[in-house]
């Protein structure tokens, strides 16, 4: 028994549950999903489409995609925080879809720990904070939506 009880905190230790094999096709068929509907020339945003008025986010999508190509200059103009939150996403997004493959429960209780909600709503604060800024100019201004 370690330092935590009989709780083990590393689930790559472990041996995965059964169906780990169909639950790893799982998450890759839903992450194929959205980036084939992240790709369609399609507005996803709500509030652009409804108000005409950029969301916090809008540009990230578009930043994404930049950076993937390599294009950090361009992902800056889309959106200032994307070179910090798109990599923050990625890593969330894959640590979550790696324990539902390993253990067969999507969300873990407890499990991301104090700094990371810390972090998560540092990001929301910032998001905003550069939302209110860009819309008065600052970092050129709203992204066209």
């Amino acid at each position: 028994m370690g330092p935590f009880g009989s709780v083990r905190l590393n689930v790559l230790v472990d041996k995965p549950a059964p169906g780990a094999i169909a639950r790893a096709g799982l998450v890759a068929l839903a992450s194929a999903a959205l980036l084939v509907v992240l790709a369609l020339p399609v507005k996803l945003c709500l509030v652009a489409t409804l108000l005409h008025l950029p969301c916090p986010g809008c540009g990230l999508t578009r930043a994404a995609f930049a950076i993937a190509h390599g294009d950090v200059a361009r992902a800056l103009a889309f959106h200032p925080l994307s070179i910090v939150i798109v990599p923050m996403v990625a890593w969330l997004a894959g640590a979550q879809a790696l324990h539902y493959v390993r253990t067969g429960f999507a969300w873990p209780a407890g499990r991301l720990g104090k700094w990371t909600e810390g972090l998560v709503a540092a990001m929301a604060v910032l998001l905003i904070a550069v939302w209110v800024a860009r819309l008065c100019g600052a970092f050129g201004g709203p992204v066209a939506v």
